[in-house]
């Protein structure tokens, strides 16, 4: 819902790099925007409220921080680190979201969330590369501005190799098996053997998002069933 909106906004300042995105290439229209804005806020409230009182109230804030996130005058994604922070904490509640329906938590869902934060501050701040021209007129303070390209590529590569890290000396105490020091150290080495290529072609917008769509995003379903079978009691 928020992409609509910035597409919007993108489309509204004359952005070449919206081209690509619905709105800005007529596939939808702005009153089909709103529509669709408003009956899958309207399908994910009632959904949660069919479910419990919690589940309701984290839709509602999941919500609520979205529109903050990109509607003025907060518009979160203009200050630097809150950008990604928000993102991560959408995430977050999400997680959240299904541990409350189910009534369950434990070290292994935290760890999903955690991989969300992760990738919040290591892949979208790549991502957000396509559109620093866009942001720095729009005002938008993001990791690739303040820090520039060269050192956002730095941060994506040190958090990664820091979470397989993580992963192969804590995999125990969080009640895995085998399974995630071994597959999840191969995933995330290979979504660095992503990365680290871009740092050469990501002014090259197809070139940047064929890497994400094609490769990371493949890469992250992969490790996120990895993490469902790590969790699984096989002695290994």
């Amino acid at each position: 819902l928020m992409d609509l909106k910035d597409d919007r906004r993108g489309m509204e300042r004359g952005s070449s790099t919206t081209v690509k995105r619905p709105l800005q290439s007529g596939i939808i229209t702005k009153s089909e925007m709103r529509g669709i804005v408003v009956f899958s806020a309207s399908m994910g409230l009632i959904a949660a409220a069919l479910i419990n009182v919690n589940v309701l109230f984290l839709e509602a804030f999941f919500l609520l921080l979205g529109v903050a996130y990109s509607t003025n005058p907060v518009r979160l994604k203009k200050r630097f680190l809150i950008k990604q922070g928000t993102v991560a904490l959408g995430f977050v509640i999400s997680t959240l979201v299904a541990c409350v329906a189910i009534g369950i938590f434990s070290w292994r869902v935290a760890y999903l969330a955690y991989l969300y934060v992760v990738f919040s501050f290591s892949i979208s701040p790549i991502v957000d590369l396509k559109d620093i021209e866009e942001d720095r007129v729009a005002g938008v303070r993001s990791i690739p501005i303040v820090w520039g390209p060269d050192n956002t590529f730095r941060l994506s590569i040190v958090i990664l190799v820091s979470t397989i890290l993580a992963g192969v000396l804590g995999y125990s105490r969080m009640g895995f098996n085998m399974v995630l020091p071994i597959l999840g150290t191969l995933i995330l080495a290979s979504i660095i053997y992503v990365v680290l290529p871009l740092r050469k072609h990501w002014i090259e917008e197809d070139k940047l998002m064929n890497a994400i769509y094609r490769k990371f995003l493949p890469l992250h379903f992969i490790l996120q069933l990895t993490v469902v079978i790590a969790s699984l009691p096989i002695a290994l």
